[in-house]
């Protein structure tokens, strides 16, 4: 019985293996597996076989499953020509039929990749299969088709990703704006490393799929930030390039990936603000940033996504920890660290700008600032210490993270009191902390090197200085952008422009925020007066005082930078104007400086409001420059950038 069921088992797990007649007729076999190679043949016929006679084969063979190795690799390639060829037939002229043989001359940048190139690109006999014979006509017809089809010298195929968008040339013209303009605010990948690797064409190596990629971020970043008058291409052109570095960038990011690199996160952080900036219309008193342009966009959840994204890689590496970099070789930990910190300032500008959530966690941040050493005294073998007199370009960068730690802090209390308001002692408390938040946000420029001062002057004579000479610069300004933006204080002046901003806003913040508070204190003082009948509580103090400090610097900064440095700090440095600038033109309306229970006289009231409305007239003018000086970075066709300033 045991072996009959053995049988039946055995005949079960390998019969449906067989294959002959068996299989041919879909029909079982219920023969024996042999024993050994030597046995009868006759031995082992199924049932079926014995009944019909007819001979039953067990010649099954292993096959293994799947294409043969480097099927797939193959396949693409061809796909890739073919996807080439198909292209540029549409676009390119076909080849003269007096010259049929006559091949378009190689690019500078196809040369050095030209051994590369053969062993994906076909030749004219691989198409023709090897058991056919071959005659000088068809060879000759074969040659001739397969050039008429090849792209013509401006579009000629070639296996560098970066030189198959855009030229070398052009391509080293943007990362020189970018190192100029833009790598002050966001200082990575590491400058000296980066240039080697493109001067080596690190692209044409094998696996530099996100090195790429990361390229073509920071292309498309640098020009969606700068003025267009300062690229040697046409606005069109710009734009052009724009959106086809975007969609590269867009399809690799959704290819898979196992390991988060700083390339990715730089290609994030950069990719994030393209869409932003590449906009329809921006009203000139709304808020900063992502908010208004998304919406006009469609595309604020995106660019959220794409921050929030990089916040969580950040986390996951803890780039939070300062434990993190004593593993890490002394550049790749200081690139680390200033991206880290860009993603930090990203994150506290947008609660700023959109009075939303901060998605890093205050308490969960113990990362060093980064280092005041230039690119060029980071090894990877340590770092070198400057010479005597050197002035940094890292001093702006780190004076900016250190402001934005404190408006982070300031921030983090303010969404904890929304939720859960203090009372009592925890409240006096809270207002105390504020005061020397305030004033270490205040002192942080106290001591700043000498580039980034600014000479300020006296708020009595600058109303007639901006009046006489300042509006009236406006026509001149587009012609003298380029030049003036080649000076050798470009990078402090953009540094300086963008910290002394932004203390401005987060000084207006803290102070409404401690006005808030103060008036929450005096009516819980009220309260407790109706109860217990003592001395009523003084009035809440009024920061209009200081809010008008803030409307003195403010208008100090604008008249101190030059207009073509406004112009290089594009989007986020003239935001972060027209924010402060809605806010403080709201407070100082009609309505709130006349404030109720004041004791000063009539005819001093009407000295301060008139001094006010002069103020804000001088802002307003502002506004309509930085509303000009968008228009030189908008790359939008036929439609202006801004909206009128009447119209607000």
């Amino acid at each position: 019985m045991e072996e009959s069921y053995r049988e039946i088992r055995r005949s079960k797990e390998f019969g449906v293996r067989r294959e002959g007649p068996c299989k041919a007729r879909k029909c079982r076999c219920d023969a024996t597996l042999p024993t050994r190679p030597s046995s009868s043949i006759a031995a082992r016929h199924c049932t079926q076989c014995k009944n019909l006679k007819i001979e039953c084969t067990f010649n099954y063979q292993a096959k293994r499953r799947g294409p043969v190795p480097g099927f797939l690799r193959s396949q693409r390639a061809k796909d890739k020509v073919q996807a080439v060829r198909q292209s540029t037939t549409r676009t390119s002229p076909s080849v003269s039929s007096q010259s049929p043989l006559a091949v378009p001359p190689l690019q500078p940048s196809c040369i050095g990749s030209e051994k590369s190139e053969s062993s994906v690109l076909p030749t004219p006999s691989a198409s023709l299969s090897s058991n056919t014979a071959v005659t000088p006509s068809l060879a000759l017809s074969s040659l001739s088709t397969s050039i008429s089809s090849m792209p013509g010298p401006s579009t000629f195929f070639t296996l560098n990703p970066l030189d198959a968008v855009l030229p070398r040339s052009l391509r080293f013209e943007i990362v020189s704006l970018f190192f100029r303009c833009v790598y002050p605010l966001l200082p990575v990948p590491h400058r000296i490393t980066f240039m080697e690797d493109m001067r080596n064409r690190r692209e044409e190596r094998n696996g530099q799929e996100e090195w790429v990629t990361m390229v073509f971020s920071i292309l498309a970043f640098t020009l969606v930030q700068i003025p267009h008058h300062m690229v040697s291409i046409t606005k069109n052109e710009i734009r052009d390039l724009v959106e086809r570095l975007s969609r590269k960038v867009k399809l690799s990011l959704m290819e898979d990936y196992h390991v988060v690199s700083l390339e990715r996160l730089i290609t994030v952080y950069c990719i994030g603000s393209v869409p932003l900036l590449l906009r329809k219309s921006v009203n000139p008193l709304i808020d900063i940033v992502h908010s208004t342009v998304f919406n006009n966009l469609g595309r604020h959840i995106q660019s959220r996504a794409l921050h929030g994204s990089n916040v969580v890689h950040c986390l996951q590496l803890g780039l939070n920890e300062e434990s993190t970099y004593t593993s890490m070789d002394p550049i790749s930990a200081e690139s680390h660290r200033r991206l880290f910190w860009a993603v930090y300032c990203s994150d506290r500008s947008a609660a700023c700008s959109e009075n939303g959530n901060l998605l890093f966690n205050e308490d969960e941040i113990n990362v060093a600032l980064p280092k005041d050493l230039d690119d060029e005294f980071i090894t990877r073998y340590g770092h070198q210490e400057p010479p005597a007199g050197h002035a940094s370009l890292m001093r702006g960068f780190v004076d900016s993270c250190r402001l934005f730690s404190l408006g982070g802090n300031m921030l983090s209390k303010r969404m904890h009191d929304r939720s859960r308001p203090p009372n009592g002692n925890g409240l006096r408390g809270r207002i105390n902390e504020l005061d020397e938040l305030l004033q270490n946000i205040e002192d942080l420029l106290v001591d700043c090197q000498p580039e980034m001062r600014l000479s300020f002057t006296d708020m009595g004579s600058m109303a007639t200085e901006i009046e006489g000479g300042f509006v009236d610069a406006l026509p001149d300004m587009l012609e003298q952008l380029i030049p003036a933006s080649l000076a050798d204080s470009t990078p402090f002046l953009v540094h300086s422009a963008h910290v002394r901003v932004t203390q401005q806003l987060f000084r207006f913040l803290t102070l409404q925020y401690r006005e808030d508070l103060s008036r929450i204190l005096y009516h819980e003082q009220l309260r407790y007066t109706t109860i217990r009948p003592i001395i009523a509580p003084s009035p809440p103090k009024s920061e209009e005082h200081n809010k008008r400090k803030v409307l003195e610097d403010l208008l100090q900064i604008l008249h101190g930078i030059p207009l073509e440095i406004h112009a290089i700090n594009s989007f986020p440095g003239i935001s972060k104007i027209r924010s402060v600038s809605a806010s403080l033109l709201t407070s100082f309306s009609p309505t709130s400086l006349a404030t109720p229970g004041s004791q000063a006289s009539p005819p001093q009231i009407s000295d301060v409001t008139a001094q006010d409305e002069r103020s804000m007239e001088l802002l307003c003018d502002f506004l309509r420059l930085m509303a000009t000086i968008e228009k030189m970075y908008s790359l939008v066709v036929g439609e202006p950038s801004t909206a009128s300033m009447d119209d607000t």
